[in-house]
């Protein structure tokens, strides 16, 4: 089944925080490692912030979101196969969305991002040339955690 070019089975996104943690969580979803990497050592330092997870592709995204929710996820807009405008049109159908942050080596595409629901767009520079940390820290105080509980089923196959 596909779901605007990602492929998959049906399942169930996680949409709150389990016990309503108090530091956000933040999964990464970056095909580049090393960018993964560099922004897990800006995060993992940073006390105001809970668990950082990693995702390398869109799928592995929805799979950990089966799973968990974040609360801000921070998603490359132009990987391989699978692409980032399409992870963020599946989280604009969550209630309550998290914080998302498209990222992209092309500020070209940050109209696309920010019409299909990202909170802010980084161009991967700016993500680790600023205080990518507090600029997370500053969107999550702006936009509040989410609040309720509800389990969205993922849309079905786009035609």
């Amino acid at each position: 089944m596909t779901f605007g070019g990602l492929t998959g089975e049906h399942g169930t996104l996680t949409e709150c925080s389990p016990n309503h943690r108090s530091l956000p969580t933040v999964l990464l979803v970056e095909d580049e490692e090393d960018c993964r990497w560099l922004w897990r050592v800006l995060l993992d330092g940073d006390e105001r912030f809970g668990t950082v997870s990693e995702a390398g592709s869109s799928r592995e995204a929805l799979e950990l979101m089966m799973r968990d929710y974040f609360d801000i996820v921070i998603t490359d807009v132009g990987m391989p196969g699978q692409w980032g405008l399409d992870l963020l049109d599946i989280l604009g159908s969550r209630h309550p969305m998290p914080i998302v942050v498209a990222t992209s080596a092309c500020i070209d595409v940050a109209p696309l991002a920010l019409d299909r629901g990202a909170s802010a767009f980084w161009t991967k520079v700016e993500s680790v040339s600023t205080d990518m940390s507090q600029h997370l820290w500053t969107l999550w105080r702006q936009q509040g955690p989410g609040h309720g509980c509800q389990r969205t089923a993922l849309p079905g196959p786009r035609t």
